[in-house]
């Protein structure tokens, strides 16, 4: 009897092995041990991005409106650059309509949008002519910080130029400016005869008010259609400077038409966010 039930056993055991045998072989690997995720990095850059290397799972089509010719403010604060087309590190163009099944490192052309230099209590700025007949360059931002932020005066005058030696005249393709708070003073006819120029932005607007932006600085801007401000406030103060600046043209005899069609176009509205964490907004 103990022959027999042990020759059972044994048989009931083999039997076990033969099964659990099948059962590995026709199950397939499993979905959960794979890789689902790549590695973006970004080189040459020139401080654009605060982070440099994220991950997405595998597929993502990466957000080319976020990457290609777009502004992007520099980690340092003062210097804006355009990034342009993308390429592999192989020199091939990243084509961002295919999705991302491996890693990969890419670098943007970057073309610094302007030139700056410390003239106490000056901002004097040059902008970068390979730019002005770009039609991708759509958006400008003027200085973040200004260049003598170590000396007891924080902001600055940002001298726009007259005629044909205005900063960005005649750059057609410029629909968006944006004028941070550091600027208090714009003197000069800074987009002189950007035709393209539809919006205007001032983020801080008012915060600097005891100096007089110069009005002329839009002139010859014919698609203008309108002049931001972060609040009410701020409106209501540009639109006193209006007033003032249209007071003392009539007293001088001069035309006032340039000033006047201004005041329709002023509005409030929250200025467009520069800065960006890459992995944060990496997918369309």
């Amino acid at each position: 009897m103990k022959k027999f039930t042990a020759l059972i056993l044994a048989c009931i055991a083999a039997l076990s092995l033969v099964a659990a045998g099948c059962r590995d072989n026709d199950t397939p690997e499993n979905p959960e041990t794979q890789d689902k995720n790549v590695t973006i990095r970004i080189e040459g850059d020139g401080g654009c991005f605060r982070k440099i290397s994220f991950t997405v799972e595998k597929g993502t089509v990466l957000n080319a409106a976020a990457y290609e010719n777009v502004m992007r403010i520099n980690n340092g604060g003062k210097t804006v650059y355009f990034l342009g087309e993308w390429h592999t590190e192989e020199g091939e163009k990243f084509d961002f309509s295919a999705p991302v099944n491996e890693s990969v490192t890419i670098s943007p052309e970057k073309t610094q949008v302007y030139f700056e230099e410390d003239n106490y209590p000056y901002i004097v700025m040059s902008a970068n002519e390979a730019l002005k007949e770009n039609p991708a360059m759509k958006t400008v931002v003027l200085p973040i910080k200004s260049p003598v932020s170590g000396n007891s005066m924080t902001n600055g005058t940002l001298l726009g130029g007259d005629s044909e030696d205005s900063i960005f005249n005649a750059f057609n393709y410029i629909e968006t400016a944006v004028i941070p708070e550091e600027i208090h003073t714009v003197s000069g006819a800074l987009f002189l005869n950007c035709t393209a120029l539809k919006e205007v932005y001032f983020p801080g607007y008012g915060y600097y008010m005891n100096r007089t932006v110069t009005p002329n600085f839009l002139s010859g801007c014919t698609a203008l259609e309108h002049i931001y401000f972060a609040d009410e406030e701020a409106l209501a103060d540009f639109r006193t400077m209006l007033d003032d600046a249209v007071e003392n043209a009539r007293e001088e005899n001069a035309d006032t038409a340039n000033l006047e069609r201004l005041k329709p176009l002023l509005a409030v509205k929250t200025a467009p966010y520069m800065y960006w964490d890459a992995d944060d907004k990496a997918s369309g």
